[in-house]
Order: structure tokens, then C-alpha cells, then sequence
């Protein structure tokens, strides 16, 4: 038996222990400014990058 926390309550638990995370049960919450931790990207402009990755049509020359 070892001791574990589980939803802030102390449990004895049987060896061995196994865990699973189920995916979107955690929600978590942060605020949006916090210290240590980098801005996000600017929104990418889809509409932008392909009309700067289209080729240029050269201008017919008589």
C-alpha cells in the first residue's frame, strides 16, 4: 500500500498503481497574461501567404 492524493483527499492505494488519463477530463484554467511564458503567434493571414507564394503572371510582351 502507498500513499496518494487523489481530488485533494489522502488514500491508500494497493501496488501497483496504474493510472490512465482520459482524453478532455481535465479542464484547466490560466489567465491569458501570466509571468514566464511567451506571447502567442500572430493570426495567420491564409488569404496573404497565397497570394505571396503564387506565381507572378509576366506581363505579354509584342
Amino acid at each position: 500500500m502507498i500513499p496518494v492524493g487523489v481530488d485533494g483527499e489522502a488514500l491508500m492505494l494497493g501496488t501497483p498503481v496504474r493510472c490512465s488519463i482520459t482524453p478532455r477530463a481535465l479542464r484547466v484554467r490560466v489567465p491569458t497574461i501570466r509571468p514566464g511564458v511567451r506571447p502567442s503567434a500572430p493570426a495567420m493571414d491564409w488569404v496573404r501567404l497565397f497570394q505571396l507564394a503564387r506565381p507572378q503572371r509576366r506581363a505579354h510582351v509584342r
